[in-house]
Order: C-alpha cells, then structure tokens, then sequence
C-alpha cells in the first residue's frame, strides 16, 4: 500500500469516527453550567425546572437546514409549532444575523460549540438547560410546554397531527 493509499484510508477512517463521535451525543441534556445529565437523571428535569420557574421562559432552538438531524426533525418541529405557535424561537445558525445571540447562548450556557438541532432554555435562578439532538427535543419539549404554559396536550406525536380536543 503507497503513501497515497494509506492517507486515504485515514482520513475515511477518521471520518467514520467523527461521525460515531456525533451520533453519541447526538441526544443530549445538558445544564446550564455545562454539565451532561445522565440518562436517569433527565426524568426529573421537568418536574425540577418547572417547580422553580413559574412563569413562562424563553426557548431558542438553533437549527441548520442543511443538517440531517434537524432535517428529520423538522416534519415534527412544524406539527409543534402549529400546536404551540409562538413559543419557541427558531434561528438559522448559519446566518450572521444569529451570530450574536448564538455567542451570548454558547457563554450563559457553558457551551464552546453547539450542535444542530439544540434548544437552550433559560430558566429564574440561573437555572436553565440545553436539548441537544433529536431525541431529546422530541422527548423533553412538549411536556416543558405544557407545564410552563399550563395548557393541554395539543400534539399527537405518533401521528404528527395537531389534536383537536372538541372533537373528542
């Protein structure tokens, strides 16, 4: 095998590493200080976060559309919005007019780096949150949403349908 060769097969496999790296992480809940919850810690962030935080607070979710991950969630993303319109604030994170909040978001959040799709969730007290990945958002948002604005459940997610509660 030749220089050449070897070369390429080290950076297909550094490649094929990188995106393992991605896909791990690609569901994940972190606080504000930048602390990773373990997977049986995450059951209680709702519960805990909405027990100190009353009152409705802001959701950015930063996505790029581009991105696989945000690509497959988008179909559920626009049945959400549609359910809960008004409430999560979406921005490109490629677009330079984003540039400055995604930096004030990466600082408040002990964040070097953010993944697509990621939602950050400020919260009174300095508590708050990050939902990183697919899974997680899909897993955590809607009951946030419910709590924080203390409304009924408006989102059929297994038919990605917006649920019309007069016809029940």
């Amino acid at each position: 095998m030749n220089i050449s060769e070897r070369k390429s097969k080290a950076f297909l496999i550094c490649i094929g590493i990188a995106f393992l790296c991605i896909s791990l992480v690609s569901a994940t809940v972190y606080m504000k200080d930048g602390v990773a919850l373990e997977e049986d810690e995450e059951d209680t962030l709702i519960s805990d976060y909405l027990a100190i935080n009353e009152d409705p607070q802001r959701i950015i979710l930063f996505s790029d559309p581009y991105c696989g991950s945000c690509q497959e969630l988008q179909p559920w993303l626009d049945v959400f919005m549609q359910a809960y319109p008004d409430i999560v604030e979406e921005y490109n994170i490629n677009l330079e007019e984003n540039e400055e909040l995604l930096n004030e978001c990466k600082e408040a959040f002990s964040h070097d780096r953010v993944l697509t799709p990621s939602i950050f969730i400020e919260g009174v007290d300095d508590s708050g949150f990050v939902l990183e990945g697919v899974e997680s958002i899909e897993r955590y948002l809607e009951p946030l949403v419910i709590g924080m604005y203390d409304i009924e459940d408006m989102f059929d997610e297994d038919e990605l349908v917006v649920v019309d509660h007069a016809e029940i």
